[in-house]
């Protein structure tokens, strides 16, 4: 492992020890995803509304 490897092996780790008791790891990812969805959807709401659209 090189010193600029460090930082992603670091990152993977914690994430899978975070993970590691989890009872539903699909969970997590769905959330992730509608939220995206939610955030993109109220942007542009508030895109629309601006321009009056």
């Amino acid at each position: 492992m090189t010193k600029n490897h460090l930082q992603y092996y670091l990152d993977e780790f914690v994430f899978r020890h975070n993970r590691r008791k989890s009872k539903s790891r699909g969970l997590l990812f769905y959330a992730l995803i509608k939220q995206a969805v939610i955030d993109n959807l109220l942007n542009i709401m508030n895109w629309l509304k601006a321009y009056k659209y």
